[in-house]
């Protein structure tokens, strides 16, 4: 499942956040085919839960992030908690990502 998140909805309630067109649809088609080698949540850094649906990261899930100014900085501070944990993060066609300020944001 693909959430779409915006780091213009920072500090507002989750209900407040837009999914993506048809995004609970597919869920209703695929939830069931979460990944059953996991269980629980991968860390959040808590001041980033409330942008993220449900307020937590699901093991095998993904998030789309969008928005201009701020963007990448709030994905890769979703993604610094369970990075620091051990996880594996891979970036496929964002040749502008500057892995410098990633690991000032605490990704390995």
């Amino acid at each position: 499942m693909t959430e779409a998140v915006s780091p213009a909805g920072a500090g507002q309630d989750t209900r407040n956040l837009r999914r993506g067109t048809g995004s609970a649809e597919l869920e209703a088609i695929i939830g069931d085919t979460a990944p059953r080698g996991h269980q629980g949540f991968l860390p959040l850094v808590d001041a980033l839960a409330p942008l993220v649906p449900g307020g937590a990261l699901r093991p095998g899930s993904s998030l789309h992030v969008t928005g201009a100014a701020g963007a990448t900085t709030v994905a890769l501070g979703i993604v610094a908690g369970p990075c620091r944990a051990g996880g594996w993060l891979g970036c496929v066609g964002f040749p502008q990502l500057g892995w410098e300020a990633a690991t000032e944001l605490g990704l390995p």
